[in-house]
C-alpha cells in the first residue's frame, strides 16, 4: 500500500523588538535594559517547546488528510482485484483482429479493427436427395442395388430435374463445379441402367457413353462429353476415381453425394480406395499390376509419369525402375 504524507511545515514566528534599546548612562536603566534581554533569551529558548492553536489544528488536518488517502488507496486496490476477477470470470466474447491499412495522412497511421467472419460455403445446387438415395442403395464396398434405384425412382427423377434446372456459371466455385458435374455422371449412369433393367453389363447398351442422355437448361451433353470435355478439363485428376461407369472394374461409387465443402476429402477417399482395392491394382511385385485406367488416361496422371502418380497418392513407394502392367478390365455390372 502507498500511503501519501502531506509535509508539514510548522513556521514559526518570533516576537522583536521593532528597534534596539537607546542606550542609557544611568545604571537602572542598564539593569533594566538587561533583564528586558534576559527575559526575552528565556522566551526564545522556551518558544518552541509550545504548540499553538492554529499548530494543533494542522496537525490534526494532516493525521486526517493521511488516513483518508490510506483509505481511498486500500478502495482502489479493492476495486482493482474486483476487476480482475471480474476479467477472469467474465464469458468469452467474439476474437478480434486488427487489420492494419497504414494510411499516411499527417505522418498518422489508422489501424482498422474487424470481427473476423467465419467461412461462407456457397451452395448452388443441393445434393441432399442424392445423398439419401446413395446411402440407402450402395454399400460401403461401392456395390449398386440398382432393384433399389428402381423402386426409388421418383425420387431419382426429382434430383435429375433438379440438375437440369440448374447449370453452372462463373459465379460458382471450382468445388461447387467439380461436384456438380460428378454427381451429373454418376446420377445419369443411374439412370441409364435403371432404365435399361435387368442388364449385365452397360457395354450391352449401344454407345452408352455417346448418347445425349443429359440436358442441362436445353444443352446436351453425353457422359463422354461430361467425362473429357468439362471434368478432365478442370485440372483435378482424382475425378477419375469419382466418376462410376455402372462396371466391376470401375472405381467403386461412393454411397455419399460430393459436396463442395467435403470435396478434397472426398477424392482423398476415393483415391486412396482405388489405390488398396487388389482387384483393381496390385502394387506388391515386379511387374505391379494396375488398372487399365492409367493407360487410358495416361497424360492425366503426372503428365504421363504413372509410377511418380501412384508414390504421390498411394502411400507407398515403387522404384523409378519398376515395370508396369495393366489390368483386364471387368465390365460386369456392380451390383
Amino acid at each position: 500500500m502507498i500511503k501519501i504524507l502531506i509535509p508539514f511545515v510548522a513556521i514559526f514566528t518570533f516576537a522583536s523588538c521593532s528597534s534596539a534599546p537607546e542606550k542609557s548612562n544611568g545604571t537602572e536603566e542598564n539593569n533594566a535594559a538587561s533583564e528586558t534581554v534576559k527575559h526575552e533569551v528565556e522566551i526564545e529558548k522556551e518558544a518552541p517547546k509550545f504548540e499553538t492553536s492554529s499548530m494543533i489544528e494542522d496537525s490534526v488536518v494532516t493525521t486526517v488528510v493521511e488516513k483518508s488517502a490510506e483509505i481511498e488507496l486500500e478502495k482502489v486496490e479493492v476495486n482493482q482485484v474486483d476487476k480482475a476477477e471480474e476479467i477472469k470470470n467474465a464469458p468469452s466474447k467474439p476474437t478480434k483482429i486488427v487489420d492494419e491499412h497504414l494510411i499516411e495522412k499527417e505522418d498518422l497511421k489508422v489501424a482498422e479493427v474487424a470481427e473476423i467472419e467465419p467461412p461462407v460455403i456457397e451452395i448452388s445446387v443441393s445434393h441432399s436427395i442424392w445423398n439419401t438415395l446413395l446411402q440407402k442403395n450402395v454399400s460401403s464396398a461401392g456395390l449398386v442395388n440398382y432393384k433399389g434405384f428402381k423402386a426409388d425412382k421418383l425420387e431419382l427423377e426429382k434430383y435429375i430435374a433438379l440438375l437440369k434446372s440448374k447449370s453452372p456459371t462463373k459465379d460458382w466455385s471450382k468445388n461447387e463445379k467439380l461436384a456438380y458435374w460428378i454427381n451429373v455422371y454418376n446420377a445419369f449412369t443411374v439412370q441409364l441402367i435403371v432404365a435399361n433393367y435387368p442388364l449385365k453389363s452397360i457395354t450391352d447398351l449401344n454407345k452408352p457413353w455417346d448418347q445425349k442422355i443429359i440436358d442441362i437448361v436445353g444443352t446436351k451433353y453425353s457422359l463422354g462429353d461430361v467425362e473429357n470435355n468439362i471434368l478432365r478439363k478442370m485440372n483435378e485428376s482424382r475425378i477419375h476415381f469419382a466418376i462410376n461407369c455402372a462396371s466391376y472394374s470401375c472405381p467403386r461409387l461412393l454411397n455419399e453425394a460430393f459436396t463442395a465443402d467435403k470435396l478434397n476429402s472426398q477424392l482423398r477417399k476415393v483415391t486412396k480406395s482405388f489405390f488398396n482395392d487388389a482387384t483393381k491394382n496390385d502394387l506388391s511385385g515386379n511387374p505391379i499390376k494396375i488398372s487399365k485406367l492409367f493407360e487410358w488416361y495416361k497424360g492425366d496422371f503426372s503428365g504421363g509419369n504413372i509410377l511418380e502418380y501412384i508414390n504421390k497418392y498411394s502411400g507407398k513407394t515403387i522404384s523409378a525402375d519398376t515395370n508396369i502392367e495393366y489390368l483386364e478390365y471387368n465390365w460386369s455390372l456392380n451390383e
